[in-house]
């Protein structure tokens, strides 16, 4: 059996399912190791957290300037059409003489 034939018979993922949620899994429960009122260990990497927060700020999406993350980058969305870097025209490159 191959991709294929789950992209072609949408019933199989359904019967792959079936099968994993209820002979292969039938008695697994997950147990979470972490109760929900514990708390995340922060102090651990305060260091590190304190040497580089300034620099990371320079990267927090700044909503009042601009409408997307990407415009925020500099980074044109949606990209140029093929064959253009950024609008510009790409050049071809010989490597071996014709």
């Amino acid at each position: 059996m191959t991709m294929l034939d789950f992209l072609l018979r949408p019933e199989l993922v359904q019967q792959a399912w079936d099968y994993s949620r209820n002979v292969q899994t039938k008695d697994v429960h997950y147990e979470p190791i972490i109760r929900p009122d514990d708390k995340p260990a922060i102090w651990l990497n305060k260091a590190t957290m304190d040497k580089y927060r300034p620099e990371m700020r320079k990267h927090y999406f700044d909503s009042t300037k601009y409408q997307t993350y990407l415009e925020q980058l500099g980074i044109p969305y949606p990209p140029p059409p093929s064959g253009t870097a950024a609008g510009v025209p790409l050049q071809t490159i010989t490597l071996i003489p014709p």
